[in-house]
């Protein structure tokens, strides 16, 4: 019996617990701004990111959004086209297990960087 369609989610994020596997490098399409509805009522703005290669965008968590400020900057709109290895990770939380997104930024090749060769010469 498939029962997956029970657990699909009618949120226009994605949730990491639907992609559990995941870990892949995705290319930063567009950065926005929300206002969500936090389970005790109240509403707070939150950051999200949508991946070209994925048809849900992400909200960024503060962690993640430190970490992809160290390395692209401040701008959001310099973060186009950059790419991230997405991925998820099994937190404990008050007592409760809970999966969330990992974005790991993958640096920009340095200008004049050589290009690796994979060919060992023996």
């Amino acid at each position: 019996m498939d029962v997956s369609a029970m657990f699909e989610s009618s949120s226009p994020y994605a949730k990491a617990a639907d992609t559990p596997d995941i870990n892949q490098v995705m290319t930063i399409e567009t950065v926005g701004q929300d206002t969500l509805t936090s389970p005790d009522g109240g509403e707070e703005e939150k950051v999200f990111i949508k991946f070209k290669e994925a048809s849900k965008p992400i909200i960024l968590s503060k962690t993640n959004g430190r970490a992809l400020v160290t390395t692209f900057g401040p701008d959001t709109e310099t973060w186009k086209g950059r790419e991230v290895l997405l991925t998820t990770k099994l937190y404990q939380f008050d007592g409760k297990s809970s999966r969330g997104f990992i974005t790991m930024p993958m640096a920009a090749k340095a200008a004049g960087a050589p290009d690796l060769n994979d060919d060992i010469p023996f």
